[in-house]
């Protein structure tokens, strides 16, 4: 039942990744907007500011994602769990990055498969760091 958790964020991940190129650029846009209004990357130009803002997405909604993998595997050992966790989410992440190849607009990339395993350990880390705080 645990495994519903990191699967909703795969379908999050997933419908990301099937928005065309337009509507990508369109959410970005908001997010580039929106930190320049508190006051975030003003001294960038409007295309650095968008790539930056991509790139969080990335790390971020990794970061969910071997975080959640982690805590629904709880029930194994934590090495296991850790190890599973990791290898599942950064598979899931080459998989994304090659569906992106067939979206209008979009393109898979290395950078972002290596972003989103950052993301991933990190969230393989929080989340692991938690459970130790809960045990």
């Amino acid at each position: 039942m645990r495994l519903v958790v990191p699967f909703a964020v795969a379908v999050a991940i997933y419908w990301f990744s099937a928005t065309t190129g337009a509507v990508s650029a369109v959410q970005s846009g908001f997010f580039v907007i929106l930190f320049e209004k508190i006051g975030l990357f003003s001294a960038l130009d409007y295309g650095v500011k968008q790539y930056v803002v991509r790139k969080i997405a990335h790390l971020s909604i990794y970061t969910a994602l071997g975080g959640t993998m982690n805590w629904a595997l709880w029930p194994y050992t934590p090495k296991k769990a850790e190890k599973i966790a990791f290898f599942v989410s950064v598979i899931y992440a080459m998989f994304d990055e090659a569906h992106q190849i067939l979206v209008a607009g979009r393109y898979g990339t290395v950078t972002d498969v290596l972003i989103d395993s950052l993301g991933v350990l990190m969230g393989v880390c929080l989340a692991s760091i938690l459970r130790k705080e809960v045990a």
